[in-house]
């Protein structure tokens, strides 16, 4: 072996007690740095034991036991507007979306035929008006004949007879005529009450029907929401007739109150659930149907409904 040789090997082996010295330096720190309790864990060859988790404050928890309940808003009164007879549409007031009050003008219908079915009422009126006449002074200019006898009965019973039927003659021109005053008073058609018209469905120029029944326009009242809440038969002891409930709109960020109106006692074949039905004050008309909402209860025992929360 030269010298070469010898002094290489000589320096390997330096190096490689070098490298062995640093890593356990190296180790000494890092575990000097660790806390007290993990250097005895490291010590044995242990994992650091984990800590429990927190678990919430008292009011967290309190919440997580409250029982939340799901809805749906619904208008209080829905109403399809039709005609009460056959005619051609003149005129369409409203619009979807538009807010009428109760007697304002949504649909009128063309009067031409009503105004010529009133005059021939009232034609048909002043014929029956004279034969009434007629047959009036005929009856009391025979009735004294009749009592001296001076004229057989059948002949006063044809000419009594005679009277009835001017009677009746007259009593069906004035039907007539309030059924033709009628009609050209329906020809425009009102709200029925205070909503939102949510569907339009004729123009002006068409033909509406009575027979089948044709739809004009679709009314919703939405003063007031009804919130249908579906409830299953062993919570359906939780709600009462009356009670106060918080209910939030998350779609709004809004929260309300309002007390239970129905409790229907009949099961929806189809979800075996009851309906509970809660009456929303909407003055405002911020809310609408359709719309989604929670209800959240007090937990049981607390005897009543609390906050809902966003």
């Amino acid at each position: 072996m030269n010298a070469r040789t010898t002094l290489l090997m000589f320096f390997a082996a330096a190096s490689a007690l070098s490298l062995a010295g640093c890593s356990a330096c190296s180790e000494t720190e890092a575990k000097a740095r660790l806390p007290e309790a993990t250097k005895a864990s490291v010590d044995k060859g242990a994992a650091p034991s984990a800590q429990p988790a927190d678990t919430g404050t008292p009011a967290q928890e309190e919440a997580l036991l409250a029982q939340v309940f799901t809805g749906t808003t619904e208008a209080h009164r829905r109403s399809v507007i039709a005609p009460s007879f056959g005619a051609i549409v003149k005129k369409v007031f409203v619009r979807e979306g538009d807010f009428v009050k109760k007697g304002d003008p949504l649909v009128k219908l063309d009067i031409s035929d009503m105004a010529l079915a009133k005059k021939q009422a009232s034609a048909a009126i002043e014929a029956a008006q004279a034969n009434y006449d007629l047959s009036t002074l005929d009856w009391e200019r025979m009735k004294p004949l009749f009592e001296s006898g001076s004229i057989p009965k059948s002949q006063w019973d044809m000419i009594d007879a005679k009277l009835k039927a001017a009677k009746a003659g007259m009593a069906q021109a004035k039907v007539a005529m309030d059924s033709a005053n009628k009609q050209l008073g329906d020809s425009t058609i009102r709200a029925p009450y205070a909503g939102l018209i949510v569907k339009k469905m004729v123009s002006e120029g068409e033909r509406v029907t009575t027979m089948p029944p044709s739809a004009l326009v679709v009314l919703e009242e939405i003063d007031i929401l009804d919130l249908r809440i579906k409830v299953s038969e062993t919570q359906m002891s939780r709600f009462t007739v009356g009670q106060e409930l918080s209910i939030h709109f998350s779609a709004l960020d809004k929260d309300v109150t309002a007390v239970v109106s129905t409790i229907v006692a009949s099961v929806d074949p189809m979800t075996r659930t009851f309906p509970v039905i809660v009456q929303i004050d909407n003055a405002d008309h911020v809310l609408r149907p359709g719309m989604f909402a929670e209800v959240r209860l007090a937990p049981e025992g607390e005897g009543g409904a609390s906050e809902a929360a966003p």
